[in-house]
Protein backbone atom coordinates (compact mmCIF):
# COMPACT_ATOMS: atom_id res chain seq x y z
CA UNK A 1 0.00 0.00 0.00
CA UNK A 2 1.55 3.31 -0.89
CA UNK A 3 1.43 6.17 1.91
CA UNK A 4 -1.36 8.66 1.09
CA UNK A 5 0.01 12.04 -1.19
CA UNK A 6 3.15 9.98 -2.62
CA UNK A 7 1.22 10.00 -5.82
CA UNK A 8 1.91 13.88 -6.01
CA UNK A 9 4.56 15.00 -7.86
CA UNK A 10 5.80 17.83 -5.58
CA UNK A 11 5.86 15.23 -2.81
CA UNK A 12 7.29 12.36 -4.84
CA UNK A 13 10.32 15.20 -6.17
CA UNK A 14 10.58 15.49 -2.53
CA UNK A 15 10.95 12.32 -1.70
CA UNK A 16 13.55 11.97 -4.62
CA UNK A 17 15.43 14.60 -3.34
CA UNK A 18 15.41 13.35 0.17
CA UNK A 19 17.55 10.50 -0.92
CA UNK A 20 20.69 12.49 -0.76
CA UNK A 21 20.77 13.53 2.89
CA UNK A 22 22.20 10.75 5.04
CA UNK A 23 19.08 9.23 6.83
CA UNK A 24 21.79 7.90 9.88
CA UNK A 25 21.34 11.37 10.62
CA UNK A 26 21.11 11.38 14.47
CA UNK A 27 17.80 13.04 14.79
CA UNK A 28 16.25 9.58 13.91
CA UNK A 29 18.17 7.39 16.09
CA UNK A 30 18.52 4.57 13.87
CA UNK A 31 20.85 3.45 10.91
CA UNK A 32 19.55 3.41 7.39
CA UNK A 33 18.21 0.23 7.32
CA UNK A 34 16.10 0.54 10.02
CA UNK A 35 15.12 4.56 9.05
CA UNK A 36 13.98 2.71 5.67
CA UNK A 37 11.82 -0.69 6.47
CA UNK A 38 10.48 0.66 9.51
CA UNK A 39 9.81 4.74 9.80
CA UNK A 40 7.05 6.18 9.09
CA UNK A 41 7.02 9.14 6.23
CA UNK A 42 4.02 11.37 6.10
CA UNK A 43 3.46 14.24 3.88
CA UNK A 44 2.40 17.52 6.47
CA UNK A 45 2.55 20.82 4.14
CA UNK A 46 2.51 22.33 1.31
CA UNK A 47 3.06 26.47 1.02
CA UNK A 48 3.53 28.97 -2.08
CA UNK A 49 5.61 31.42 -0.64
CA UNK A 50 7.48 35.16 -1.93
CA UNK A 51 10.75 35.44 -0.42
CA UNK A 52 11.89 39.72 -0.78
CA UNK A 53 15.07 39.28 0.14
CA UNK A 54 15.97 38.56 -3.35
CA UNK A 55 15.99 41.24 -6.25
CA UNK A 56 13.42 40.36 -7.91
CA UNK A 57 11.24 38.56 -5.02
CA UNK A 58 11.75 34.92 -5.62
CA UNK A 59 8.48 32.62 -5.65
CA UNK A 60 9.29 29.54 -4.05
CA UNK A 61 7.38 25.96 -3.38
CA UNK A 62 7.81 24.75 0.29
CA UNK A 63 6.78 20.91 0.65
CA UNK A 64 7.75 19.56 4.16
CA UNK A 65 7.81 15.74 5.34
CA UNK A 66 7.71 13.93 8.78
CA UNK A 67 9.18 11.31 9.80
CA UNK A 68 8.64 9.45 12.98
CA UNK A 69 9.95 6.85 14.25
CA UNK A 70 8.81 2.63 14.34
CA UNK A 71 6.55 3.82 17.15
CA UNK A 72 5.05 6.70 16.12
CA UNK A 73 7.42 9.40 17.68
CA UNK A 74 8.02 12.34 15.66
CA UNK A 75 11.60 12.52 14.85
CA UNK A 76 12.50 14.96 12.40
CA UNK A 77 11.20 16.82 9.76
CA UNK A 78 12.23 17.29 6.31
CA UNK A 79 11.90 20.54 4.31
CA UNK A 80 12.31 20.72 0.37
CA UNK A 81 12.56 24.16 -1.00
CA UNK A 82 11.28 24.33 -4.90
CA UNK A 83 11.58 27.38 -7.46
CA UNK A 84 8.20 26.99 -9.91
CA UNK A 85 9.93 25.21 -12.69
CA UNK A 86 10.60 22.55 -9.77
CA UNK A 87 14.13 23.02 -9.73
CA UNK A 88 15.35 22.22 -5.84
CA UNK A 89 17.03 25.11 -4.32
CA UNK A 90 17.51 23.93 -1.11
CA UNK A 91 16.77 21.26 1.76
CA UNK A 92 17.02 20.42 5.17
CA UNK A 93 16.69 17.62 8.09
CA UNK A 94 15.56 19.46 11.00
CA UNK A 95 14.22 18.35 14.38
Amino acid sequence: MQPRGVDTPLFLQSRIAMRNIPLTNRLLRADFDTVMEKYHFHDRMVSFNKNFEFEPPLDTITCIIAINDDEDSHCASYRAIFDYDMNIIDDVLSR
